[in-house]
């Protein structure tokens, strides 16, 4: 990968750069980012809990279950659900499938929780889970948050107890509501991006050490051992096609265990986006991830994690291009600047 002639630059300015490489497109396309403001409509069918407790099951398969009923301490409304775990597992309390979504829109997904314990509200779709942040209940009224790119037209919600241990405990949910912000939240042109590269050494993540080698295009790389974050905070592109990431990285082994993964960095913990194994071990190559990115799913920055089974599995990484181009070659990649 070439020495770009802004190598000095600063991280920030980088991403600036990243950023407001489509104003110009912006300009002449006359874009607007306002957008009138329209009224947010829940697709929960039954969030409120005036039907009782219709559309809502307990998260557990096997006796005994999550109590479920109507409870007249509601948050908002008339009513609210109670839920009364059994204390016999680590997760436990309820869940409901909202349908009639539209596929890869991205919806805020929120609820509100009172009682005792520790919950946490989490979303499953197309074999992803998104875990909302863990939350310790009260006597007062929480807001549980958290915001998800739905693949299919349905999603599975739960409000479940987290942690080391069983909890027995009692708490209501109330206002559960699942709305589309996909038009707010696309706030960026539709516009090509030619490729740009981002060097791993400019990125890179907490604990990764960088080592020169004149053997590598950009003079130096990142590596890390599984489970590292091998560039942090990398800046995505900011328009509403889809975006393919290349990354030029070497694997000692174990190319059937261990692989790269796009994250997003949540108030709850990571998000895995995508995926990508290496087909050769020892060699510096050229991988694409299958599927390409879109800024909905993204948003402004994501992370390049080395993930797997493998524990010694040492991966290096000396940068990825960005392109809304999911064909170029190598020598394109190497010329990306």
């Amino acid at each position: 990968m070439h020495t770009k002639p802004y190598q000095n630059v600063t991280r920030r300015n980088r991403s600036i750069l990243i950023s407001l490489v489509l104003l110009g497109f912006m300009s002449w396309a006359g874009w607007d980012a306002g957008a009138q403001e329209k009224e947010e409509v829940s697709l929960v069918k039954n969030g409120d809990f005036e039907q009782g407790i219709v559309g809502w099951v307990a998260y557990e398969k096997k006796e005994p279950k999550s109590v479920l009923s109507q409870s007249t301490d509601p948050y908002d409304g008339r009513f609210s659900l109670k839920v009364e775990t059994p204390g016999t597992g680590q997760l436990e309390g309820a869940y409901t499938v909202v349908g009639e979504l539209v596929p890869n829109n991205r919806y805020h997904i929120s609820a509100y929780v009172w009682g005792e314990g520790k919950v946490l509200l989490c979303a499953y779709d197309n074999n992803r889970w998104t875990y909302g942040r863990e939350t310790t209940l009260s006597n007062s009224w929480q807001r549980l948050e958290i915001d998800k790119v739905i693949k299919q037209n349905a999603v599975s919600l739960y409000i479940i107890t987290s942690g080391p241990t069983a909890q027995k405990v009692t708490f209501l949910i109330d206002k559960v509501e699942v709305v589309n912000t996909t038009e707010e939240t696309l706030s960026v042109p539709w516009a090509d991006v030619a490729p740009v590269c981002c060097e791993a050494e400019d990125y890179k993540g907490k604990n990764v050490k960088v080592t020169r080698d004149s053997s590598v295009k950009s003079g130096a790389y990142v590596a890390g051992t599984r489970w590292y974050d091998l560039m942090d905070r990398v800046p995505f592109p900011q328009t509403g096609k889809p975006v393919y990431i290349y990354a030029k990285g070497w694997i000692s082994g174990d190319i059937d265990k261990n692989y790269l993964g796009v994250y997003l960095i949540k108030e709850g913990g990571r998000e895995e986006l995508g995926k990508k194994y290496f087909s050769t071990p020892q060699e510096w190559v050229w991988i694409r991830f299958d599927v390409p990115f879109s800024y909905l799913e993204v948003g402004k920055e994501f992370v390049i994690r080395h993930n797997g089974s493998a524990e010694n599995c040492l991966v290096k990484l000396d940068g990825i291009v960005m392109a809304t181009d999911g064909n170029l070659t190598d020598r394109e990649l190497e010329n990306a600047r």
